[in-house]
């Protein structure tokens, strides 16, 4: 989980900002998954956002045993300086910014 923070982090995000995950166990014990799992659910507990667990007979590198794919909308600002989070939808506020979920905190 340090590395998806630090990757979030680069984009200006948190674990708070993610909307989806989708965690990956190069096993098909179900210990094992349960034990990735509970990584993952502990770090995400105050947010807790959709996200699927699933066992796959191996993964890209020697020795990875968890992947962890993660989704959060990035901020974007409009041409009015608004600034917003991309999602899939447009904004239904005045300036419509395709793809705008606004900041709870700012707009």
């Amino acid at each position: 989980m340090v590395n998806l923070r630090v990757s979030l982090a680069d984009a200006g995000a948190t674990l708070d900002d993610v909307v989806r995950t989708t965690v990956y166990v190069a096993s098909s014990s179900q210990r094992d998954l349960n034990t990735a799992w509970e990584v993952v659910s502990d770090a995400l507990a105050q947010h807790d956002p959709p996200s699927t667990l699933l066992g796959v007979t191996a993964l890209g590198y020697d020795g990875q045993l968890v992947e962890v794919d993660a989704v959060a909308p990035y901020p974007v600002t409009d041409a009015k300086g608004v600034v917003c989070w991309a999602a899939p939808s447009p904004c239904r506020r005045a300036h419509r910014t395709e793809g705008c979920r606004h900041d709870a905190a700012g707009s």
